[in-house]
Order: structure tokens, then C-alpha cells, then sequence
């Protein structure tokens, strides 16, 4: 909560609620496979959707949220990079080591 009030102030628009679930999905947990986004690609993925329902309401939550937020301007939305500190260059190039869905 006290990540989508600080959001608030740029995205006065959209809910906290709605601002709550974007950031919730963004972060990451230790150890990682507990991470909501994980928790809730690996249930998208499974073979049957029994699974499904009690995530339905963040879904959509989650959903309506993404439709309200401006387009980035890159086309692009990290979720789990690392923080950026004084080690990182403007400019200079990252590679991850993965890739969100």
C-alpha cells in the first residue's frame, strides 16, 4: 500500500487499489518462486485451470489497472530488474538474465 500511494501522486486516476496490484506484481520475494508473479504465471501455465479462481479478481484488478496506466514510453515494462544504484551508467548496456511474462 505505501508503494501505490507514493504512485498516486503521478497516477492520481487510477485507483490505489489498482496501483497496489501493479506494484504487488512487480515485486520480488526471497526466496523468488514466491513472488506473486511467479506464483501467478506458473497457475496461468498449468494444464487445467482449477487452480484459476481464487486469482480472478486480482486479475482483472491487475488488468484494469495496465489499460488505465500511460504507454511506456519504450513499449516496455520491467518486472524484477535490479535496483539501480551508483554503480549503473546512463547509458550503458544491461543484459538480464531472464525474461517476464
Amino acid at each position: 500500500r505505501a508503494k501505490a500511494r507514493k504512485l498516486q501522486g503521478s497516477f492520481g486516476h487510477v485507483s490505489e487499489d489498482m496501483l497496489a496490484a501493479v506494484a504487488l506484481f512487480a515485486l520480488d520475494s526471497t526466496p523468488r518462486e514466491q513472488s506473486l508473479n511467479v506464483l501467478l504465471n506458473e497457475t496461468l501455465r498449468a494444464p487445467t485451470r482449477q487452480d484459476l479462481p481464487p486469482w480472478r479478481d486480482y486479475i482483472w484488478l491487475l488488468l484494469q489497472a495496465l489499460q488505465q496506466l500511460p504507454v511506456a514510453p519504450e513499449r516496455a515494462v520491467w518486472a524484477g530488474a535490479p535496483a539501480l544504484g551508483p554503480g549503473w551508467a546512463v547509458g550503458a548496456e544491461v543484459q538480464l538474465s531472464g525474461v517476464a511474462s
